[in-house]
This record gives C-alpha cells, sequence and structure tokens, in this order.
C-alpha cells in the first residue's frame, strides 16, 4: 500500500506542475473529514465539511467534493456557500472548470436557474447559460480502487 501512496503522490505532485507551465497556476486548499484519492482515475473525492480555498482567496464549502485531475475541474454539492472579496453566494451545487476559466453554479433563489461565471468575476453572472451535460456529474467509482485517503 506505502508503493501506491507513493506513487499517487508522485502523479499529483507531476500533474500539478504540468499544469502550471501550461496556464496560471490556481493552488486548492482541500479540507474535509475524508478525502480520497483514486490513482487509476486521477480523480480526488472528499465528503463531509468539505472547505475549498483557491489561491485567490475565495472560500468555498459544501457537503461533498470531487475533482478531476486530467480535467482540471472540480465540482461541490450539497449545501454549497462561496465567498470571496465580493460578497458571498450560497446554492445547490458549483463546478469550476479551471482550464476555461468557467464557474457554473446552482443558486438557492425562489425560481430555478442557472449562472455561469467568467474568468473569477462573481459579481456579474451570466445567468441562464447552457452547460456542458456532465457539469454536475458525479463519477461512477464502483470499479475504482482506493489509493490514499487523508483529511487535508
Amino acid at each position: 500500500m506505502r508503493y501506491f501512496s507513493l506513487v499517487a503522490l508522485l502523479a499529483v505532485a507531476f500533474i500539478a506542475s504540468t499544469m502550471g507551465r501550461a496556464s496560471a497556476q490556481t493552488l486548492l486548499h482541500l479540507h474535509a473529514d475524508h478525502i480520497a484519492f483514486y490513482y487509476d482515475r486521477f480523480l480526488v473525492e472528499a465528503d463531509g465539511h468539505v472547505r475549498v480555498r483557491t489561491s485567490d482567496g475565495t472560500t468555498i464549502e459544501g457537503d461533498t467534493f470531487t475533482m478531476d485531475l486530467k480535467l482540471n475541474r472540480f465540482m461541490i454539492a450539497g449545501h454549497v456557500s462561496l465567498q470571496d472579496a465580493t460578497g458571498n453566494l450560497t446554492g445547490a451545487a458549483l463546478a469550476d472548470f479551471i482550464t476555461f476559466k468557467r464557474v457554473y453554479f446552482i443558486p438557492v433563489t425562489s425560481a430555478p436557474d442557472r449562472w455561469t461565471y467568467l474568468n473569477g468575476d462573481y459579481s456579474h453572472p451570466a445567468k441562464g447559460r447552457i452547460m456542458p451535460g456532465d457539469t454536475f456529474a458525479f463519477p461512477d467509482l464502483s470499479h475504482s480502487r482506493l489509493s490514499l485517503t487523508a483529511h487535508s
């Protein structure tokens, strides 16, 4: 198990370093009751009191988290709260497509809606835009092997 842990850690470090060369680097600090890394899929999953702080100071909290390291995107769902310099948002789910600088958000409002934020500007949502079909889809991990667990 230690061998797989070391391999997984090195793989994450390699991916993070190569992603940084391609575009401006975004760091995510993830804390949760349970964090799991699936080496075979390059997925990070977290549940329970999830808190993500991005390198620009934005804090996002929710019930559950998934990140696809190959696609460079993450999602937080369930009682989502986002706080940045412009204020606070509450919603049901948030998906950040880091490479494309797009954040898709399902707000808690009186009528169903979906908002898109471009280039980290959370004060001007593009409301009602079409989103990718898999924006809020959790991966099926039933045939994946757990490689590492953590809390932060």
